[in-house]
């Protein structure tokens, strides 16, 4: 079995940002606020789901790990002050 590289394009990605977001709004409203020491998001995209998760819990060590690097460049570029 060969792995192929997944391309994604940010900037389509971002087009409909909104509708992506609004899963991760809806589950972080349904969790409480008890703050986690380490949060991984795991397909961090662009970064705007790893951005709620600082937000919602500041003290905790976040993390945005995602298979493109083309996202993780935008993420980078978009949040710099988080880690990808």
């Amino acid at each position: 079995m060969n792995p192929q590289k997944v391309s994604w394009n940010p900037d389509q990605y971002l087009k409909f940002g909104d509708q992506r977001l609004r899963p991760a709004q809806d589950l972080l409203a349904r969790v409480g606020l008890e703050s986690p020491g380490i949060i991984y998001d795991l397909g961090c995209g662009t970064g705007n789901t790893t951005q709620l998760l600082v937000d919602r819990w500041p003290q905790s060590q976040v993390t945005g790990i995602d298979s493109s690097s083309e996202m993780l460049e935008k993420a980078r570029n978009s949040c710099p002050n988080l880690d990808f």
